[in-house]
């Protein structure tokens, strides 16, 4: 049954919500430093995480939607609600992408789909076609130089596998590879479906056609997608293996890196350059300067401990550079006394040779006899 009964009764209630309550939590969204991608459908739930992203991000706005050849229907829909967010943000900043995911999808599920349906479940498709959308955003966002992703998952459908808190986590490890900052801003804020309705209708857009809690005609159709039918017939939801999805996003995952890898080595470009060009903007925000989950003011904010701190750093500098001295110094005496000792040897060698050569003098004058060379001159003469 209904993964979270309570979100759900919520969602079905009318649109009457509190503004001031709403306003909290929209304000709880942090800030986007430069652009971000958007998995976008469409639907309520990516056309209110679109909107709001065009109101934290100081930069472009990038929808990604992903069509395939299996099934993929009234592929036009997902930009209806585009018209409206070019009109309140701008031509500019709002970028609407439309992908064909089916021969990265082919790679990554396709391939292995039967085995793997009998070792993990029917919900290896769904999760599949998002793995392959995630691989297309994370070529894409480090082609442009995006840093964040936003994922469109609403409160209330975590029991959907792509939308379970497992999937995130396992997701954003994988994003974070590769610099990108992974987000949900629905569920972080909280933000029930009455509520994202109420922010669509203050906003200007047009929600779609309304039926029990979802709306219709304003996205594409799967016809794959319909195994889920019960979910907005009824209300019943099939309860996923946490321990499986696991398994099988960390399967997929060397085949999603080889691709990455492959599209960029392919056209000559630098991948880990890229990825540091993201980083490098996540350090400019400040957002990967402290550790992780640790306070700022945790974060070597306190005067005392930086000056302390500080104050290590110069004795231990200090102490280097006092025994780099000594070195040098005992180094020197070294040099100067081998100098000496070469000197002195040179001065007894010479010595030597004078003794010989007045020896040698004085054996002629006793003989009669002149020395050897005094002789050879004579010779050659």
């Amino acid at each position: 049954m209904a993964h979270n009964q309570k979100a759900l009764e919520r969602n079905l209630r009318d649109d009457l919500v509190n503004w001031d309550d709403l306003q909290r939590k929209i304000d709880s969204i942090p800030p986007i430093h430069g652009a971000t991608s958007v998995s976008y459908s469409g639907g309520l739930d990516s056309t209110v995480v679109a909107y709001l992203a065009g109101q934290k991000a100081s930069g472009r706005v990038c929808l990604t939607t992903l069509i395939h050849n299996y099934g993929s229907l009234f592929n036009h829909w997902a930009g209806r609600h585009t018209v409206d967010l070019k009109r309140i943000f701008g031509k500019d900043r709002i970028i609407h992408r439309m992908w064909n995911i089916s021969g990265v999808f082919n790679e990554i599920t396709l391939k292995t789909i039967v085995p793997d349906m009998v070792r993990y479940g029917h919900f290896i498709w769904c999760l599949g076609c998002n793995l392959s959308l995630m691989t297309k955003v994370i070529i894409h966002n480090l082609l442009y130089s995006v840093p964040t992703h936003l994922y469109c998952s609403s409160v209330g459908g975590q029991y959907a596998v792509m939308s379970m808190s497992v999937t995130h986590a396992e997701w954003k490890k994988l994003y974070a590879e590769y610099g990108i900052d992974f987000r949900t801003p629905l569920l972080n804020a909280d933000i029930a479906k009455g509520e994202e309705r109420a922010i669509m209708k203050k906003a200007g857009i047009w929600v779609g056609y309304r039926f029990r809690r979802g709306v219709h005609g304003v996205q594409p159709i799967c016809l794959p997608g319909l195994q889920h039918i019960l979910d907005v017939l009824v209300d019943f939801h099939t309860e996923y293996d946490k321990d499986k999805v696991r398994e099988y996003i960390h399967s997929r995952w060397p085949l999603m890196k080889a691709i990455i890898e492959d599209y960029f080595s392919r056209r000559g470009l630098d991948l880990e350059e890229r990825i540091q060009r993201i980083k490098r903007q996540h350090e400019e925000a400040g957002l990967i300067t402290a550790p992780k989950n640790t306070p700022k003011a945790a974060a070597g904010t306190d005067k005392k401990t930086d000056k302390k701190k500080t104050k290590m750093k110069s004795d231990k500098v200090k102490a280097k550079t006092k025994e780099e001295k000594e070195t040098k110094k005992a180094q020197k005496k070294k040099d100067k006394e081998k100098k000496k000792k070469s000197a002195g040897a040179k001065t007894r060698s010479r010595k030597k040779k004078d003794t010989e050569k007045k020896s040698d003098r004085g054996a002629g004058k006793k003989t009669g006899k002149k020395p050897d060379r005094k002789r050879r001159k004579k010779k050659t003469e």
